[in-house]
């Protein structure tokens, strides 16, 4: 067999084993115990307070926005979608709800 032939083999047996170590080496210990995914993420998400609401919780401080949205088609969009997450507000001081920029 030719040397070029032996070498580039060796190479490509050599670039196989560095792989597979670098995948064995970076690959988490909990991945693949419940399918294509890191298992220990489930309990860090399931542990993370909920960013976007529903329309209740934004009508309360906006009965009469919350009426009118409700009366239009827009009612199968939820508020959050256009106007920003509802987490901590209003007890964060940012007003998530900018005016409309719709006139009608």
């Amino acid at each position: 067999m030719p040397k070029h032939i032996v070498r580039l083999i060796v190479l490509v047996v050599v670039l196989l084993a560095l792989a597979l170590i670098a995948k064995w080496y970076f690959t988490a210990d909990s991945f693949y115990r419940y399918g294509h995914y890191r298992a220990n993420s489930v309990p860090e998400i399931a542990a993370q307070e909920p960013v976007f609401q529903t329309p209740r919780y934004c009508q309360s401080c906006h009965a009469e926005r919350h009426a009118q949205w409700s009366a239009n088609s827009h009612k199968t969009v939820i508020c959050e979608v256009c106007h920003d997450a509802a987490q901590g507000h209003p007890q964060n001081g940012k007003l998530p709800i900018p005016s409309d920029p719709v006139k009608r």
